[in-house]
């Protein structure tokens, strides 16, 4: 085309075809760029001389519905870029899987979808997108892909009588889904699901191979915000354990043991709180305290004792049976926190903290209260030696 202008003494229009050819070696975002102009520009040039400039491989690119090898259109791979982009750019974990889930639902043209985080087989975190928190959604679709590990997807659900039957699909009236694991190496950390109550068309293996692409982004995005949530919390945490250095620093083991349980109690929002020392439940004795003489449930004081692990009880009365405890109801709890103080092999005590409402710590405070529970621990062996 460019030989071809030149020939015709058309300066203008060989120069730029010589600069879109240089752009198009260069980098993706460059193409992108030439793309953009070049079409702008051939779509003003007569039929003769349009025909000529797109029989150049090195022009391909540049026409608006072109499809590589790969089957893909362009538009899409440079859409699913943006669409990368806006993922990896997500500033925290939520903010990472509503972009995710946003552009899956996009892609797939569903109606709806959420995104499911997992430990194990528990779910810890659920987002959601075109429907309301509580709304029911196919768990049974989500199980599947994680079961399996594979990607799903099924264009008329009518036509699958395994999945068909599952009580969540008749009941939410689905007819397609696109089902997708979040994968870090061989391990599923969560399922992402996009669905729609009309059949699924055109929807092609090419899609599907954007749609995994989304997914491993998707993944590598909630690893990469995991750490840096971890990396702030563990700088959170060694604010709070210096601070309380250069308050204790000098202070009798009673006196830390204050310092160190006013701190845990402002940490996580509790409204009482006490160091109970000592071995056995019947041998505690109150270390420090936060509200008055122990009004503990000994349910939970003995069932830390014996186990030797940290329980935190968000909403006490949604614990079964021991909501119905006579020691719980009578105190009136809604949310408790306790830390075993464990030296080594040595069990000193712990730390009960409680409030008469469901509290809502940041994001990182639990962590910070067990490295607390670790100081109280060391304070408590120095009282008891």
């Amino acid at each position: 085309a460019a030989a071809g202008a030149e020939a015709a003494g058309d300066r203008p229009l060989a120069l730029l075809a010589r600069a879109g050819r240089a752009i198009a070696r260069d980098d993706w975002a460059g193409r992108q760029a030439a793309a953009r102009a070049l079409e702008d520009l051939v779509a003003a040039l007569p039929p003769d001389a349009r025909a000529a400039f797109f029989r150049f491989p090195e022009r391909a690119w540049a026409v608006a519905d072109a499809t590589p090898a790969g089957g893909v259109p362009l538009a899409r791979l440079r859409h699913l870029t943006d669409l990368i982009g806006r993922i990896a750019t997500a500033p925290d974990l939520a903010d990472v899987l509503r972009a995710a889930l946003a552009a899956l639902v996009e892609l797939a043209d569903a109606e709806r979808g959420f995104v499911l985080l997992y430990e194990g087989f528990a779910v810890t975190t659920q987002i959601y997108h075109g429907l309301d928190a509580g709304e029911p959604y196919s768990t049974g679709l989500a199980e599947q892909v994680l079961w399996s590990g594979e990607p799903l997807w099924i264009e008329d659900l009518a036509g699958h009588a395994a999945l068909a039957g599952r009580a969540s699909v008749r009941a939410l009236a689905l007819r397609s889904a696109v089902g997708l694991p979040l994968k870090l190496g061989d391990s599923v950390i969560g399922v992402m699901l996009a669905d729609s109550r009309r059949i699924g068309a055109g929807w092609t293996p090419a899609d599907m191979a954007l749609a995994e692409a989304l997914a491993q982004a998707a993944a590598i995005g909630v690893d990469q915000a995991r750490r840096r949530e971890a990396l702030a919390d563990e700088a959170d945490a060694l604010a709070v354990l210096a601070d309380l250095a250069f308050q204790t620093a000098g202070a009798t083991p009673a006196a830390a043991l204050e310092a160190v349980l006013a701190a845990g109690a402002a940490l996580v929002g509790a409204e009482r709180g006490w160091v109970l020392l000592g071995d056995t439940p019947e041998a505690l004795a109150t270390g420090a305290a936060l509200g008055g003489d122990p009004a503990v449930s000994r349910t939970i004081v003995a069932w830390v004792l014996a186990h030797r692990e940290p329980l935190h009880i968000v909403d006490v009365s949604e614990a079964g049976e021991l909501s119905q405890r006579q020691s719980v109801m009578a105190l009136g709890l809604r949310t408790v926190w306790t830390v075993p103080l464990v030296e080594g092999e040595r069990l000193h005590g712990l730390i009960y903290l409680d409030a008469g409402r469901i509290a809502d710590p940041a994001r990182g405070a639990i962590g910070t209260l067990a490295r607390l529970g670790a100081l109280a621990a060391a304070i408590a062996g120095r009282l008891a030696r």
